[in-house]
Formats: C-alpha cells, sequence, structure tokens
C-alpha cells in the first residue's frame, strides 16, 4: 500500500463518534455475516455469551506519562483486560491533529513487531476528539539512561542493545515504507 493510498483510507473512515476501532477492525467488521469458507474455519471458543459481551473502559489518570509537540501522554487504567495503558491525547483538537492521530494509530497498529508500541485501540469522542490508547511501557528513556554522561562497559553494552533495538524496529517500518519523523532519545 502506498502512502497516498494510506492517507486516503484514513481520510474515508467514517467514524461515528464514539466509536472505538480495534486491530480486528482492519480485517473484518463485527456486523458482516461469514462467508461460507470462513464458517467453516475452527474459532476460539467464548467466554462471554454474545449479549452479555461490553464495550472495555478506559479510565485516564492525572498521572502525566509524557509530553510532545502533538500531545500528552497520560496513565490510563483499562477494566478487561485489567491493566494500565497509556493513553495518547491532543494537544491540539483541530481536524488535522485529529487526521494526524487516526493515521498514526492505523500505521502503529498494522506494524506489528516486538520494538514497536501496540495500539489497543481508538477512541473517538461524541465531539470528534481522538484518543490512542496503547500498550504502556515501563521504564527510562534513552535521555535518563546516558544522563548527558559517557557511557562505559555494562552501561555502554546496554545502550548499544537499545540503539540496535531502534534500528531493528526502524529497519522494519522502512520496509513497510513507513518513516519515523520524530526519532529521539526522549522517545526511545
Amino acid at each position: 500500500m502506498t502512502t497516498n493510498e494510506l492517507h486516503t483510507l484514513i481520510l474515508s473512515l467514517d467514524l461515528s463518534p464514539s466509536e472505538t476501532i480495534t486491530p480486528s477492525h482492519y480485517f473484518s467488521r463485527s456486523d458482516e455475516t461469514l462467508s461460507e469458507a470462513e464458517s467453516t474455519q475452527p474459532s476460539a471458543p467464548s467466554v462471554m455469551s454474545p449479549s452479555a459481551r461490553r464495550k472495555t473502559e478506559t479510565e485516564e489518570t492525572e498521572t502525566i506519562l509524557g509530553k510532545g509537540g502533538m500531545g500528552i501522554v497520560m496513565l490510563g487504567k483499562q477494566d478487561l483486560p485489567k491493566r494500565d495503558v497509556a493513553i495518547k491525547k491532543l494537544s491540539n483538537k483541530s481536524a488535522l491533529y485529529q487526521r494526524a492521530l487516526l493515521q498514526e494509530s492505523h500505521i502503529m497498529g498494522a506494524l506489528g513487531h516486538p520494538n514497536i508500541v501496540p495500539v489497543h485501540e481508538v477512541h473517538v469522542d461524541e465531539l470528534g476528539s481522538a484518543e490512542m490508547i496503547m500498550k504502556r511501557i515501563d521504564g527510562k528513556t534513552l535521555t535518563n539512561i546516558v544522563n548527558g554522561t559517557a557511557q562505559k562497559g555494562d552501561a555502554l553494552k546496554e545502550v548499544l542493545q537499545i540503539l540496535l533495538s531502534v534500528c531493528h524496529a526502524l529497519e522494519f517500518a522502512h520496509s513497510k515504507t513507513i518513516v519515523h519523523r520524530d526519532i529521539k532519545a526522549d522517545n526511545i
């Protein structure tokens, strides 16, 4: 898929207020009927009846995990499954930034790689404001690890291992014609 095709796809999304996009939406919609071939495939057992299923609730806390030029990342608590998540919200709610966040979430959601943060969901509220729900990554940034000092011995090996992981993620993204335009120690 070319960048223009991806951009067209993102802009053509008809997201209704309060709609949640999950990774399964990339491949099928829950309201579509299964074809005969698909219906013969074994399915995973359901732990809840369809009438008992509900949307996952994510509650934002007051804890700021990070800030950037586009927005802020807050700590969130998800109830199903029970876990901490990172919630990326926009500081500028313009349509341009909303489309950029949706595009970022679709790109990240499609890049399954161990060194790329997974996107769990995207929420769009009644006003059309989007937020991206991602895996929370505990730890320090590369800026905090290096702390402005020269690294030696085991500390240098740790930094080189981190940089190698970043190179693997970038190589993977580049193989999918995706370019990350904000690589810096604060984002690693």
